[in-house]
């Protein structure tokens, strides 16, 4: 009959409407998670830049930017962990203050270039022969701190000739094979100093003190 008719039609329309609800429903749930999962790379990327940026600037504000070598900011941090190990351990460590000699005529007369040149070749060479539970910092200009786990006094000694001995090696600078001598200070904990500050300190006076007997030497 047409009631019949005009019913039938009526539940083909509702399933109509029911599928095409349906189906909006589908496309905009997978919309939603393609757009949640692109969300969720761009935040993972973007989380990653930052930790990265983070990891740069802790890295800048504790290495030295020429040479990358600590600088001494974390060249105290090291020193305090030394103190504490050897407090806990009853032991011993040196400071050694490194000052290079005759790098001010090579810097003047070869230039700036040349000379900060040469100083990341210093840091390399004193690094590669740096023991893993040492610290090789830069503290400023031509000048470098060694802490150095020893046993005794005389254990300083000869870690302080083996670097005399590394630094007298000519260093091949561009067209310039280039000489330069240090001078090593050696303060030792405890007995030179029971904190940080007042062993880099006396380490210094040391170093100056072998400058002053001749250079090229210990003290």
């Amino acid at each position: 009959t047409a009631a019949d008719a005009t019913f039938q039609e009526m539940k083909l329309e509702r399933s109509t409407i029911t599928s095409t609800t349906l189906l909006v429903f589908l496309a905009i749930t997978l919309l939603l998670s393609v757009l949640d999962a692109r969300l969720a790379a761009k935040t993972e990327v973007l989380s990653s830049s930052l930790a990265r940026a983070n990891r740069e600037l802790m890295e800048l504000a504790l290495q030295d930017s020429l040479t990358k070598l600590p600088n001494r900011v974390l060249l105290e941090e090291r020193a305090n962990a030394c103190i504490a190990r050897a407090r806990r351990r009853d032991g011993v460590f040196a400071v050694m203050f490194l000052d290079l000699d005759g790098f001010k005529p090579i810097n003047d007369a070869f230039g700036h270039h040349t000379g900060d040149q040469l100083l990341c070749e210093v840091a390399r060479r004193l690094q590669g022969h740096t023991r893993p539970c040492d610290t090789l910092a830069r503290v400023g200009g031509d000048e470098f701190v060694l802490l150095a786990e020893v046993a005794d006094a005389a254990e300083a000694s000869l870690i302080a000739e083996q670097v005399i001995t590394l630094v007298n090696r000519p260093f091949p600078v561009g067209e310039h094979e280039l000489r330069v001598s240090t001078s090593v200070g050696i303060a030792l904990y405890p007995a030179d100093g029971s904190d940080q500050q007042t062993l880099l300190m006396n380490a210094d006076a040391a170093m100056y003190h072998a400058k002053h007997n001749g250079r090229n030497d210990y003290s």
